[in-house]
């Protein structure tokens, strides 16, 4: 009887610890499968409506936001927070309707749906547009987020790579609009500077810095061309 419990342990010692070990792998997939989904469900509905996208568009686009610093963005501690069945299902119901573009820079291979507002939620599959920033495309300083990611070629993963001049391209329901980087730099969380309003048309990316263990926020500043 000993001897069938102690094996009985063994094999639920061994499966649990497979289950810990498969656990990133099948996050990854989850976040891969919403982005692909995302990203056709964004191709079909250009493809087939013409409709407005100030009227079709969510509130959450323009409203005021206060930030106190760049955290209030990034919580490295949500990047392996476990995916429920509840969020699954609202990533089903809710995603596309929260999506509001796609950010492309062919030179690092990103190819992103954009999700109206950088919440850890929408950050989980996705870069995320600042809410209270321009939208992209309008004039004024429009910023959109998304994780470093250690994995290559992941989110922002190769963002540092930027150089001046590189193209970087976001569709709306407005139109396609070609950015040109014109700047990169590493700043504080604390400073807000880089989401200062401005006159023309503005992308401001930003991401974590370094990819491990980051304390600081890499920034790409381009022009709309």
């Amino acid at each position: 009887m000993r001897c069938y419990m102690k094996k009985i342990i063994s094999i639920c010692i061994i499966l649990s610890g497979l289950g810990v070990m498969a656990y990133p792998k099948t996050a990854d997939y989850v976040e891969a499968y919403h982005q692909d989904k995302l990203l056709k469900q964004w191709e079909s509905e250009m493809a087939s409506s013409n409709e407005d996208p100030i009227s079709s568009g969510s509130t959450e686009e323009t409203a005021e936001t206060s930030y106190i610093s760049l955290d209030d963005v990034f919580d490295p501690s949500a990047r392996a927070s476990e995916v429920t069945a509840s969020e699954r299902e609202r990533s089903e119901n809710a995603l596309g309707s929260n999506m509001m573009g796609i950010i492309t820079i062919d030179v690092i291979n990103v190819n992103l749906p954009v999700l109206r507002g950088a919440s850890q939620y929408n950050l989980k599959y996705g870069a995320g547009h600042l809410n209270g920033t321009a939208i992209p495309g309008k004039t004024g300083n429009s910023a959109i987020a998304a994780h470093r990611s250690r994995e290559q070629g992941k989110m922002f993963n190769r963002l540092g790579e930027l150089q001046m001049g590189d193209t970087i391209t976001v569709k709306t329901r407005s139109g396609t609009f070609n950015y040109k980087v014109t700047d990169t730099k590493i700043v504080e969380p604390t400073d807000l500077s880089v989401l200062q309003e401005s006159d023309e048309e503005i992308l401001t990316l930003i991401t974590c810095d370094p990819i491990e263990n980051p304390v600081n926020r890499l920034i790409v500043r381009a022009e709309m061309q």
